[in-house]
């Protein structure tokens, strides 16, 4: 599962008009799949040349994202550890109740659409 760079470019759409992205949770652990004409222009929409430094096709979202929406913290959930996910958790059931407003960044493996909404726990 991953994020390209439509899903990107609304996600820094959405921070530049205001949205708040300290707090991120991931389901799953998303990739990134940028080429370099890509970062270039995601580096410019930013102001940021070196957000990207280092970035190699498949890089797990983490590092960059607080470059990109000046996330502080980050949490993956997933159903196993096989992607080294922060919390391993059956999405069938219930989440425990977490004090503040999370970003849910979701990706479904068959298409590419980002879903972005406030979610309290």
């Amino acid at each position: 599962m991953g994020l390209i760079f439509i899903d990107l470019k609304l996600l820094i759409l959405a921070h530049q008009t205001g949205a708040r992205f300290r707090r991120v949770a991931t389901i799953g652990r998303q990739q990134l799949c940028l080429r370099p004409h890509e970062l270039a222009a995601l580096s410019a929409d930013v102001g940021n040349p070196t957000v990207f430094e280092g970035y190699k096709w498949g890089d797990y979202c983490e590092k960059y994202l607080s470059g990109l929406l000046g996330v502080e913290e980050i949490i993956s959930i997933d159903a196993n550890e096989y992607e080294n996910a922060t919390r391993i958790h059956d999405m069938n059931e219930p989440l425990e109740i977490l004090t503040s407003s999370l970003i849910l960044l979701s990706m479904a493996e068959a298409w590419s659409t980002s879903l972005i909404f406030p979610w309290r726990f």
